[in-house]
């Protein structure tokens, strides 16, 4: 059972990308919702896929999603700030103490701070668990 679903969530976390964030938004603010499947199931399964999720935040397909699926199941989320970049057309999302971009369907961060948003789910982890 624990080696099937673990098989699961790999083919889960295969198929999740970062095009599948979207900004919702309603007459108060943005608000930020996963696309998808493979999203929507990792959500239901929750904490057992934490491991995973947490491998693949420094990944530049994957790394915004993997944190908001983290943040959703191990949160009270809240909404994301939004402000305009200096860049045409490209949005600076604040969710979650991690900082990403969205340029039309594109939606990234950039490396270094993937890097430093995966010390901060690992360390927030090793915070919980003592």
């Amino acid at each position: 059972q624990a080696f099937a679903q673990s098989e699961n969530i790999d083919s889960l976390i295969d198929c999740i990308d970062n095009k599948q964030v979207i900004d919702d938004g309603d007459y108060l603010s943005a608000i930020i919702t996963l696309q998808g499947e493979c999203a929507t199931r990792l959500l239901v399964i929750g904490k057992p896929a934490t491991n995973k999720l947490v491998a693949v935040l420094d990944d530049s397909t994957k790394g915004v999603i993997a944190h908001c699926i983290l943040t959703f199941i191990w949160t009270n989320s809240g909404r994301p700030k939004v402000y305009n970049s200096k860049q045409k057309d490209v949005l600076i999302y604040m969710f979650n103490n991690f900082s990403f971009f969205r340029k039309g369907d594109l939606v990234y961060a950039n490396k270094t701070e993937l890097a430093k948003n995966k010390g901060r789910w690992k360390a927030f982890f090793k915070k919980s668990s003592s």
